[in-house]
């Protein structure tokens, strides 16, 4: 009779550690829906690659176009080490294969982004709750878009096979001449006066003439990297302190501004766009009266010296900038000891005495 209880008792017992494995175990749909990449193409799956990057180990599987993926690491030449799921098994390998966007990008109320992914069986309810940012119905590389947004690359072919040369109905870019609209690259960024790339040469026109975002206000469209004490801030891919670093802004370096939030600002910082707390920019404001200088020491404009740039008017705050005298530089107001100038895509203060106005 004993033994007869003792095995009820394991039989309950192993009941109980199995069935949460059931409960919990997790359907095809809800793994697809955490991935934020798919497959553009067919590929094969391998178990580990050799050095150098050879598909050198055991073949895993072969998955089909648009098969769904969490991306876990990259190598060179295109391999991606991923993690997909087929008849309810996961699986994962290094594939020599493109991935693409599954998901696109809503910004709430709250200033926050949000990715809404395709399959989402509440997808045309939840990309009305906020402004469409990214739609991947229209493109598959968010990255890609970004940069064109930004000025910094063409626009990315559509799904549909268009692109901005053949539609009438193009999307505004984030960084553009308002003659025409024409999309531009920025070269350098500067208060009243940019360099911009157009038909293959680089040309300077005013500040005033490009638009980064019609959700900014003209005033604010432009910003400083504000980091005193350490001379950096970072750029996260979302709106959070948890989100993923993707660099490290250097103090002083001038940013196109794409959407002001609360806590945060989505910015374009040398062509990589990211959040930053809000509190680490300084907006330019209303475009002020400017003058012409070079950097010299004692008269002297020659390079010989090298000129200390910060990122406020203090002898201890962060250094933004080491600039050789004989370095042309606009200013933008002289108080208290302090010139206030920019050049080379780079905002800061110098001392007076290493300025001459021209």
């Amino acid at each position: 009779m004993m033994k007869r209880c003792k095995l009820f008792v394991l039989l309950i017992l192993t009941c109980l550690l199995i069935l949460p494995v059931f409960a919990t175990a997790e359907t095809q749909q809800e793994f697809e829906l955490k991935c934020n990449k798919k497959t553009a193409t067919a590929a094969t799956v391998y178990s580990f690659l050799n050095s150098p990057l050879n598909a050198e180990g055991e073949v895993i599987g072969y998955i089909p176009a648009s098969t769904y993926v969490i991306l876990g690491g990259t190598g060179s030449d295109n391999w991606k080490y991923i993690t997909y799921m087929v008849n309810g098994s996961k699986k994962s390998g290094w594939a020599q294969v493109k991935l693409i966007d599954c998901f696109s990008v809503i910004r709430k109320s709250d200033g926050f982004a949000y990715n809404i992914h395709e399959n989402d069986p509440n997808y045309e309810a939840k990309i009305k709750e906020g402004v469409l940012e990214f739609d991947v119905t229209k493109y598959s590389d968010e990255r890609a878009y970004y940069r064109y947004r930004g000025g910094l690359g063409p626009e990315p072919e559509r799904k549909d096979g268009s692109n901005a040369a053949q539609s009438q109905s193009s999307s505004q870019t984030d960084t553009q001449a308002n003659e025409g609209g024409t999309a531009v690259g920025v070269v350098e960024l500067g208060r009243t006066s940019s360099k911009i790339q157009y038909q293959g040469k680089t040309v300077s026109v005013s500040t005033s003439d490009l638009t980064f975002s019609e959700n900014v206000p003209e005033n604010k469209k432009l910003a400083t990297i504000y980091a005193p004490r350490t001379g950096k801030a970072s750029l996260r891919q979302t709106a959070s302190s948890k989100g993923t670093l993707l660099k490290n802004c250097k103090a002083g370096t001038i940013v196109s501004v794409l959407a002001i939030g609360n806590g945060y600002t989505r910015i374009n910082y040398k062509g990589t766009v990211g959040y930053i707390k809000t509190a680490c920019l300084k907006f330019y404001g209303d475009s002020e009266s400017t003058a012409q200088g070079v950097l010299s020491y004692k008269g002297n404009t020659g390079g010989g010296t090298t000129v200390n740039v910060r990122n406020t008017p203090k002898g201890d705050s962060a250094k933004v900038a080491e600039w050789r005298t004989g370095t042309e530089v606009t200013i933008l107001s002289h108080a208290n000891g302090w010139y206030e100038i920019e050049a080379n895509g780079m905002h800061g203060y110098v001392m007076e005495k290493y300025v001459t106005e021209k």
